[in-house]
């Protein structure tokens, strides 16, 4: 029967946990670096301040793309305003067509 993803996590955090010149994580203290994980070989962190961090990190963008949402609402409504109004975004009043 083939392992699944999770079964080798654990498999490798059991490792990092019973080798004798595991590390502990510098963000936490408290979980070893599991050799062989993307958290441990490129990142240098346990698996749990690793998926805190894509947590964290998935939290700023969608904070980010909120108001980016909002800025561009404000701009469009700005716009349509001026257009309106026949202000240029200059602040020049445009010359009537008659």
């Amino acid at each position: 029967m083939p392992t699944s993803s999770n079964d080798k996590l654990k498999e490798r955090i059991l490792a990092a946990e019973l080798n004798p010149e595991h590390v502990l994580c510098p963000m936490c203290s408290e979980e070893f670096i599991a050799p062989g994980t993307v958290a441990g070989d490129r990142y240098g962190v346990c698996p749990v301040c690793y998926e805190r961090g894509l947590r964290d990190a998935d939290a700023a963008y969608q904070k980010t793309l909120k108001y980016q949402t909002e800025r561009n609402r404000e701009r469009k409504r700005l716009q349509r305003l001026r257009d309106k109004l026949g202000v240029k975004p200059d602040g020049r009043v445009k010359e009537p067509i008659f």
